[in-house]
């Protein structure tokens, strides 16, 4: 899920020299009129890390291209990294790990055996250092336990994944001080990006919860919730929301109209596609930035949208 500031850097300057970047509040505006500027893109980002801030937006500034960061308010500040990163950091580092995992935590129950990869060192890392969550497979042992944990405690109560988490880094004997490439956003940093001209904030709950998990009154608070603070926080309205996980499971019908009585404009998925003229603006598509060259990643835009090679 990251790409080097050298690509990001490549992708930003092929979208301004081949596309037509556009605001995500423009693109929404000119969806409810009917149409879709040609060629349009937007730029988005999730989660709120402090890198939006410090690698991101220099790039954005070189090239003049808007984007929007939706930011799940409940780690501004936080003293330790996103649950799925510190797992990452926990299972995917080099490190020596007991034998067997052994969780018991209401209906959260796993039983785990690493055996001999267990002791996982840099060429371990080295080795595997492509593979993507998303490619659904396991090259190891430990992968296998990172995907298991990762979608069970995606679906998971937030306090009951926090607890959860509490445990593994107990486990791991881990230190919980988040790494510098993976802090989230200060509230002083939220607020300097809130006030660039070039930036729009938007919601992405307060936990960083599969909603569609949540019981409706659960939805509407982490709805509600980070919409008012991230207000306050940047002292400017927050009309565009992005589901966390964003998958067609991690919210329904339900959690849309809260979005439309709270007083969002549009919300942004996590499926692939192209945004048309009858696209729904409460389940705008997005495509993923792999981690790929510019001449490679134009070729993937071309590829994933269809576009007729030129």
């Amino acid at each position: 899920m990251t790409v080097p500031s050298e690509q990001f850097a490549e992708h930003i300057a092929q979208l301004q020299a081949d596309w037509n970047p556009v605001s995500l509040r423009d693109l929404v505006a000119a969806l409810d009129g009917g149409h879709v500027p040609p060629r349009a893109a937007a730029v988005t980002f999730d989660d709120g890390y402090a890198d939006n801030l410090h690698h991101a937006l220099p790039v954005l500034e070189r090239y003049g291209v808007p984007a929007t960061v939706f930011v799940a308010t409940g780690f501004v500040g936080s003293e330790r990294e996103f649950w799925s990163d510190e797992l990452e950091r926990i299972l995917l580092q080099p490190s020596t790990l007991p034998a067997a995992l052994d969780l018991a935590l209401d209906d959260f129950k796993l039983h785990w055996e690493l055996a001999e990869e267990a002791i996982y060192d840099s060429d371990a890392v080295r080795r595997h250092r492509e593979w993507r969550a998303s490619s659904g497979t396991a090259p190891t042992a430990r992968h296998g336990l990172y995907l298991q944990l990762w979608e069970r405690l995606r679906q998971t109560r937030p306090e009951v994944r926090d607890t959860v988490m509490e445990r593994i880094a107990a486990w791991a004997g881990a230190e919980q001080v988040p790494r510098s490439t993976h802090r989230p956003l200060t509230l002083d940093e939220l607020r300097t990006l809130g006030k660039h001209d070039l930036i729009e904030i938007g919601a992405h709950s307060v936990t960083h919860s599969s909603l569609a998990a949540l019981p409706a009154e659960r939805q509407r608070e982490e709805i509600m919730v980070s919409k008012r603070f991230l207000e306050e926080a940047t002292q400017g309205e927050v009309r565009a929301f992005a589901y966390p996980y964003g998958g067609a499971a991690d919210y329904t019908s339900a959690t849309i109209e809260m979005l439309r009585e709270a007083a969002f404009d549009c919300a942004c998925a996590n499926f692939g596609g192209a945004v048309v003229a009858k696209t729904d603006v409460f389940q705008l598509p997005r495509l993923v930035a792999p981690a790929l060259a510019g001449g490679d990643f134009a070729r993937y835009l071309g590829a994933a949208l269809r576009l007729p090679v030129t």
